[in-house]
């Protein structure tokens, strides 16, 4: 959990916000993101490419509670006036700008129409109880193959040591 918690703190000093997905993030941003965990987990080397698959996701996420923030207000005025402590006014205003587009409003629609003809759930949890799995069991699951649980590279099991 301590290396997630560093991914994010990483993520929020080097990030900008200013574009509007992952892939537009400038590699000077990315290389100093690796840099930085580099430093504090040198058993991460090898892995850039798994790290950078979580940065992105990371990244949507934390783009998404900043528009869940921006969808409190009505008007553009009030959101500029509400912008969150953790970030600058300008990225605020970008964000801003970028949400009330008319591009992601269409993404954003067809979006919502696509998840509504999902029938399952994306969600890695058990049916039953509804829990989540821990981490080590979330590895797992994703790393092992489900036909006889052998791993599928020694880079997995060697990051499980």
């Amino acid at each position: 959990m301590e290396f997630i918690t560093e991914m994010e703190v990483v993520l929020r000093q080097y990030a900008p916000l200013n574009v509007n997905k992952w892939a537009e993030v400038p590699m000077h941003y990315k290389d100093k993101m690796w840099d930085d965990l580099m430093e504090k987990y040198n058993r991460i080397d090898g892995f850039r490419k798994e790290v950078m698959y979580n940065f992105n996701h990371m990244y949507r996420d934390w783009r998404h509670r900043k528009h869940l923030h921006y969808k409190q207000f009505a008007t553009d005025e009030e959101r500029l006036q509400n912008c969150l402590d953790a970030i600058t006014e300008s990225d605020w205003a970008s964000l801003v700008e970028y949400f009330g587009s008319e591009p992601f409003k269409r993404m954003s629609e067809q979006n919502k129409a696509n998840r509504a003809k999902q029938s399952t759930s994306s969600i890695c949890r058990d049916s039953k109880t509804k829990l989540y799995p821990d981490l080590t069991e979330y590895y797992k699951a994703i790393h092992q193959r489900r036909t006889d649980n052998t791993w599928c590279s020694d880079k997995a099991q060697n990051a499980m040591v």
